[in-house]
């Protein structure tokens, strides 16, 4: 074989002096034989980019130990210039990348009627094999590429010298299918494949063949095991059911990422949310909650790249209710089907259920809170008189929120070994929040402030022949105490509670300035809003802004949010204050963004008569509590719905961030 220039790509192809000389790259195999390491259950499949150690491993005869330096790739058959290209010529090559779902077929030694979820999401960067080809020149007979690995050994009951697979010249002309020498940015591992794969985005992991050493152009399909026997199935589209075809396609499919097995939710409106995916795009996911009868048309992201979609939906369940089930439709008509197939629906059930997943469903949801929330929603902003049917969604959708977060910090406290829940499980659910964070911490400083408070005036209150006879014991105490305080400050770690939330954290007086600068904020935003007030609407604000669900009435809060069920919490424990600012604030986040979907809709609607009202919200961060329009109706539950959506939904992504810390799921609350 001789080497050849090519114009287009200014490099030398290299020569090969004997056939079969790619082969002797492959030192060993190691581990042998066939090597499995199955995924994560769905909700741990949480982020947009899957994480190589939560992506599925499927290794049929062993992996191969590859030398790079002796690494070549040949490249022949029906071509006009055969050649081969060492790894450092082949790098040479303009490097491009795909963000493409990859998803193993499962087993071809069992029926196709199981599906195995091993799906994720990658990037792959490398070269494409259009290039290659090019470099090559095919033939007009060409019509298959086969491509070979440097595996080889026993798969089960066959045996074969080399890993090889097939596709068509013209999906291998397509640009998104690459030869990659990297997954999300780095070095693919001897696990993955290295030093180099091939990568068919839209096709099973089958097809992407492994430790790559050749590809050989020819007009038929290859004769490898992994192409003429295994990898076959019958074409779900004859209806006879005779003809075969091989496992290429992606066909389309979903799975549910939340809820999960360990939450617990109630009867109401529930968030639901997972990926979709398909060789030619998702345009429709559905989901049913009473085993197919009807379907909930959820919200679907654009496809980018080759990537999978997030979908999103709000399904209202009712008690008793222990399914549910997705189902997605490809951009070419084509849905999952209920059984039968590798890409059947996915589901989540009741504990009474064999299946994998499992969903405590606890009472049906009855309003307990109905004044407070319709208080809480007038100091938001919502000064017309709220139907309760729209204050009790409100309060569904506050409740489902807070006790999926107590059951987040209940799994927090179990890893640590201990039986209550405590600040420090729910704060480090929103630790990604830094407003939410330094409003949080304030409320805490205060609650204990408070309590400092009391207890310096209940020993002001001890009688005066107590107070003579312990004087000298008691500055001696304080002088103590102020020691014992400093020496605990210079002590503190940056992640122990005490230097977080402690009435003294390190830097002493910088407490204080934080405190006063908060107080400054909410004296501003108190002037702000009520500045266009009347008198009456004034009052209403100064009296409902005390409107609290935990204060005067911690039993009735407790019960509400699931502790004692979900979770423990330790009595006059300040996690409740928590969970209750937590939960106020939801009710005013709803509430803005509520009135902001009906500001649109009355734009939208037109005409003069709906531009006052439209005006006055849209303007009421200048002035909250502008005089209230009659015109304007209450904002009703189909606002709380939407505002409920539109909190869930998550930016677009734009791309994949090479910097970014993979972790668990961040907690969306409202």
């Amino acid at each position: 074989m001789k080497s050849i220039t090519t114009k287009s790509i200014d490099h030398l192809v290299s020569q090969v002096s004997k056939a079969g000389e790619e082969r002797e790259a492959c030192t060993s195999i190691d581990p042998e034989g066939f090597f499995l390491r199955p995924p994560p259950t769905p909700h741990h499949l949480s982020s947009f980019i899957t994480p190589d150690e939560q992506l599925f491993q499927t290794i049929h005869m062993g992996a191969a130990v590859v030398d790079d330096a002796k690494w070549l790739l040949v490249v022949d058959g029906l071509v006009r210039k055969p050649f081969a290209l060492s790894l450092a010529q082949l790098k040479a090559l303009p490097e491009t990348s795909v963000t493409s779902f990859h998803e193993c077929y499962g087993s071809p030694l069992k029926p196709p009627n199981s599906n195995p979820w091993r799906i994720g999401n990658v990037v792959w960067t490398g070269v494409r094999l259009s290039t290659i080809l090019a470099l090559a020149e095919p033939l007009p007979g060409a019509r298959f590429v086969w491509s070979e690995g440097l595996d080889h050994g026993k798969f089960f009951e066959y045996e074969a010298d080399r890993y090889q697979k097939d596709l068509p010249v013209t999906k291998a002309q397509r640009p998104e299918v690459l030869l990659a020498w990297k997954i999300n940015r780095e070095p693919l591992s001897k696990e993955r494949g290295g030093p180099v794969r091939l990568v068919v985005p839209g096709w099973f992991g089958t097809n992407s063949t492994k430790w790559l050493c050749r590809l050989s152009l020819q007009e038929t399909r290859a004769p490898g095991p992994f192409a003429s026997i295994l990898y076959n199935e019958e074409d779900p589209t004859d209806p006879e059911g005779v003809r075969m075809r091989p496992v290429w396609e992606v066909e389309v499919n979903s799975m549910m990422t939340k809820p999960a097995d360990s939450d617990v939710i109630s009867a109401g409106l529930v968030a639901v949310e997972g990926w979709a995916w398909s060789h030619d795009g998702v345009a429709l996911v559905e989901i049913s909650k009473d085993e197919g009868q009807s379907w909930i048309r959820g919200k679907v992201d654009n496809k980018e790249d080759q990537a999978w979609q997030n979908f999103t939906a709000a399904v209202d369940l009712e008690r008793g209710v222990g399914k549910l089930i997705t189902r997605a439709t490809s951009e070419s008509g084509m849905k999952q089907p209920l059984t039968g197939r590798r890409n059947h629906v996915h589901s989540i059930t009741h504990p009474r259920s064999t299946t994998w997943s499992a969903l405590p469903i606890m009472a049906p949801f009855e309003p307990k809170f109905t004044n407070e929330i319709q208080q809480m929603m007038f100091v938001a902003g919502e000064t017309q008189e709220i139907a309760n049917e729209t204050a009790a969604l409100v309060e569904q959708i506050v409740r489902d929120q807070i006790i999926h977060l107590v059951t987040k910090a209940k799994e927090l406290s179990t890893r640590r070994g201990e039986k209550f829940i405590a600040i420090k499980d729910i704060l480090f659910q929103v630790r990604h929040d830094t407003a939410r964070m330094t409003r949080l911490q304030n409320v805490i400083r205060w609650k204990r402030l408070r309590r400092e408070a009391r207890k310096t005036t209940n020993e002001k209150d001890k009688p005066e022949n107590d107070a003579e006879d312990s004087l000298s014991d008691t500055d001696n105490a304080a002088e103590d105490a102020a020691k014992t305080t400093a020496e605990a400050s210079a002590a503190l770690m940056p992640w122990d509670e005490e230097f977080m939330f402690g009435i003294r954290p390190p830097g002493g007086d910088a407490d204080t300035v934080q405190i006063s600068e908060h107080t400054r904020e909410r004296l501003v935003w108190a002037d702000e809003v009520t500045s266009k007030m009347s008198g009456e609407e004034y009052i209403k604000w100064c009296s409902y802004r005390k409107a609290s669900f935990h204060r005067a009435k911690e039993a009735r809060f407790r019960e509400w949010a699931g502790i004692g069920v979900v979770a423990d919490l330790r009595k006059k424990d300040d996690a409740i204050e928590i969970l209750g600012s937590i939960a106020v604030e939801m009710v005013k986040r709803l509430t803005d963004v509520a009135l902001s979907i009906q500001a649109q809709e009355i734009t939208t609607q037109g005409g003069k008569d709906n531009e006052a009202p439209a005006a006055a919200l849209l303007a009421r961060r200048q002035g909250l509590f502008l005089m209230s329009n009659p015109q304007r109706p209450a904002v009703d539950a189909g606002h709380i719905r939407k505002a409920f959506e539109t909190t869930q939904m998550k930016p677009k992504r734009r791309g994949y961030q090479p910097n970014r810390v993979v972790g668990p799921k961040r907690l969306e609350l409202i």
